[in-house]
């Protein structure tokens, strides 16, 4: 994870209903796997920045997703959205192309040591289609579009941004930011946990991170995921 992402407070319930898409899109069960997010995969992209699902495979849709943000309070995304009809209040899951930043992701240990031989011992071929000169997630990318990793990942992303008070400079370390101090803020995530410390100590409602949504206030343990399907009906 990076130092500077965000998560929603009802991440717990998040990562359940992940499990079940996972489940559902692996052909397996939590009972039959040593994990509850099965055992068929390398990299769960949890947080990004953009994402190419591989429209040849089923995703898994889940309808109603209380902690989807409004569309228009996004992160900016450096890829379209998958070509699916997805209504608004509706997260997939598929099997990706591609993604862009790495801001939260899990390695399973198989996956680990693949990644690892791919940027050092370089198996015949792979370095030329991951260019291991390129940033990390852009290589990581490649990765799960050749087929050398199976990856999956979450859309809209299960993270945000947050950025902490101070100094504009401190915003990012990639891109060179200056100007007068900035307030703290957060970006891409409903029930922000970076804007909520102080409720979640005192076991208070949480309050969203916009005005502008259905449910301003709710307690965390009142969330409720309804169960998903797989789809298979891409758009165009």
């Amino acid at each position: 994870m990076e130092d500077d992402a965000d998560w929603d407070v009802n991440i717990k319930v998040q990562l359940q209903s992940f499990a079940l898409a996972l489940g559902a899109l692996q052909g397996t069960t939590e009972t039959s796997t040593s994990s509850p997010y099965g055992d068929e995969w390398d990299i769960l992209w949890l947080g990004h920045c953009g994402i190419e699902c591989k429209t040849s495979l089923p995703f898994y849709q889940t309808p109603n997703d209380p902690t989807i943000p409004e569309p228009r309070h996004f992160l900016p995304y450096a890829r379209d959205p998958p070509p699916i009809d997805r209504p608004d209040h509706s997260r997939l899951v598929c099997t990706i192309n591609d993604g862009v930043c790495s801001s939260l992701y899990a390695v399973s240990y198989g996956g680990a040591q693949r990644v690892l031989a791919a940027l050092s011992v370089n198996p015949s071929g792979l370095a030329e289609e991951i260019d291991i000169g390129e940033q990390f997630d852009v290589s990581l990318g490649r990765m799960c579009g050749n087929g050398y990793l199976r990856c999956f990942a979450p859309y809209p992303a299960l993270t945000g941004t947050y950025h902490s008070a101070g100094a504009a400079e401190k915003v990012s370390d990639i891109h060179d930011e200056s100007g007068e101090t900035v307030g703290f803020a957060s970006w891409g995530v409903l029930y922000s946990t970076m804007l909520n410390v102080k409720q979640i100590l005192r076991r208070e409602s949480v309050h969203a991170t916009w005005d502008d949504v259905a449910r301003p206030w709710v307690v965390p343990d009142e969330i409720y995921m309804e169960q998903g399907s797989i789809q298979k009906a891409y758009v165009g």
